[in-house]
């Protein structure tokens, strides 16, 4: 931006001096008898297109520098913008790819803890219930006569059971 000042500045220096020169001379031409109008109107006129020339050229140099530096600052916004697009994007990118490593040694885990912890000793996982524990009537297979007497015996004393918290 420092150069494009200079150089806005430069080339106002030259065209100033280059108009100023230009007037000297013309008012130095300009000098003419009383006796020619004509001459004294057409060195008016020359010297009046060669401001409107200078002008012009001021007019395009300031108009070109000021559309280079407004493109260069558009430039750098773009590529901050730019920046910023990636960092969301590579941000996003490594929360999905944790996720997928998380998703996929969760489901893993789970699945080799359902299968290989209940099938060591034939024990069954929990919140299972086999069926026919939910089956009603009484179990007819018992291990010895010890524990069909026990399942038979009638409870006398239900009451005590209870206030005893079983």
């Amino acid at each position: 931006m420092l150069q494009l000042k200079q150089t806005l500045h430069n080339t106002y220096t030259r065209i100033s001096s280059i108009i100023s020169t230009i007037r000297t001379d013309l008012q130095s031409r300009g000098v003419v008898a009383l006796s020619s109008p004509l001459v004294a109107s057409l060195g008016i006129l020359l010297y009046c297109l060669t401001l409107l020339t200078s002008i012009v050229l001021l007019i395009t140099a300031i108009f070109t520098l000021n559309l280079l530096l407004l493109i260069a600052q558009i430039l750098m916004r773009l590529g901050e913008q730019l920046m910023s697009i990636a960092k969301g994007a590579w941000n996003v990118l490594c929360t999905l790819c944790r996720w997928a490593v998380g998703a996929k040694s969760t489901t893993s885990m789970s699945k080799k803890s359902q299968t290989s912890a209940w099938k060591k000793d034939g024990d069954l996982p929990q919140d299972y219930t086999l069926a026919s524990s939910e089956m009603p009537g009484e179990l007819k297979n018992y291990k010895n006569e010890q524990h069909r007497k026990a399942m038979k015996a009638r409870i006398i004393d239900e009451d005590a059971i209870r206030k005893a918290g079983f």
